[in-house]
């Protein structure tokens, strides 16, 4: 494994990452920080988290984990493991995770954290917000 821990350029979440053929930039589809939900617990269908990081140069063990800052032990929802060798300190290294069918049980405050050799390189907070349900036969035009 390599000694340099990687710096953050980015960590961004959307709806959708689709990287153009030829050119292999990225273009980020429905960028959000929240999502919200009358009940619970929900489903969020997919969701992708990018990332963009320079400084690196070897081995690297990954990981990309949603956490539960809910929760005293910040459980982890969602947590995936990968290593790749990087070659150049200087370039900017993307990459993107797509996320699917992730359940929230409740309203709250969670966070992306994105490890490289078990340091943390990037982090980002993710809401999620209960939404207010009028109750029957209030509200709307009679």
């Amino acid at each position: 494994m390599s000694g340099q821990t990687p710096e953050s350029n980015a960590i961004v979440i959307c709806d959708h990452a689709i990287q153009e053929v030829g050119t292999g930039k990225w273009s980020l589809i429905g960028i959000f920080s929240q999502i919200h939900s009358a009940q619970f617990p929900v489903v969020h269908r997919q969701l992708c988290v990018y990332l963009n990081f320079t400084d690196a140069q070897g081995h690297y063990d990954f990981r990309l984990e949603l956490i539960n800052l809910n929760q005293e032990d910040e459980s982890a929802l969602v947590r995936i493991d990968g290593e790749g060798d990087l070659a150049d300190m200087l370039a900017h290294n993307e990459m993107v995770f797509n996320l699917q069918n992730i359940q929230f049980n409740h309203a709250g405050k969670y966070e992306f954290r994105f490890w490289a050799n078990n340091t943390i390189v990037a982090q980002k907070v993710f809401r999620v917000i209960q939404l207010e349900q009028e109750p029957p036969g209030e509200g709307g035009d009679a």
